[in-house]
C-alpha cells in the first residue's frame, strides 16, 4: 500500500510539473484573422522578431512578459491605401495581455490570415502592408488557395 502511495505521489508531482511548463511557453493554437478597420486600442508591450507571408498567411515571431495566463492578439488593417504602386496599408497588431503580469519572456509565433488585407481578392493582386513597429514593408500577393 505504501508503495502505491509513493507511486501516485511521483506521478503526481510530475503531472504538475508538466503542467506548469506547457502554462509557461503558450502557443496560440488557431489563426488569427486580420480585419480592416480604424482602431484607438495602444494595447500591451511585445516587441516583433520577425514577419514572413506564405500564400495568405502572414507569420509572425513575437516575444511578450507573460507565462501565468493567456494572451491574444489581433491585426487590423487600415480602411486607407496609399496612391502608389502596387496600393500600400498599414497594418497594426495589438496584444492583450489579460492581466498577466508575470516576468518569463515568452516567444510565440502568431499565424494571420490576411486575405481580408488583400487589395483586391484576385489571384495575383499585390499590396505592401505595413506593420507598425516593423521594417521593412512586406510585400503581400493575394493568392485563391
Amino acid at each position: 500500500m505504501e508503495r502505491i502511495l509513493i507511486i501516485a505521489s511521483i506521478f503526481a508531482l510530475y503531472s504538475c510539473s508538466s503542467l506548469k511548463k506547457s502554462t509557461e511557453t503558450s502557443t496560440p493554437s488557431s489563426m488569427i484573422e486580420a480585419t480592416i478597420g480604424t482602431t484607438s486600442l495602444t494595447g500591451d508591450p511585445f516587441d516583433i522578431n520577425s514577419i514572413w507571408i506564405e500564400g495568405n498567411v502572414m507569420h509572425l515571431s513575437v516575444s511578450y512578459s507573460g507565462g501565468c495566463g493567456e494572451h491574444t492578439f489581433q491585426c487590423i488593417g487600415s480602411p486607407q491605401l496609399s496612391k502608389s504602386l502596387p496600393p500600400q496599408r498599414s497594418i497594426t497588431v495589438i496584444h492583450t495581455n489579460h492581466e498577466d503580469f508575470c516576468k518569463k519572456r515568452i516567444t510565440d509565433t502568431l499565424t494571420v490570415n490576411i486575405k481580408a488585407l488583400a487589395y483586391q481578392q484576385e489571384e495575383g493582386s499585390e499590396i505592401v502592408l505595413n506593420v507598425f513597429n516593423w521594417k521593412p514593408q512586406l510585400l503581400y500577393r493575394y493568392s485563391k488557395n
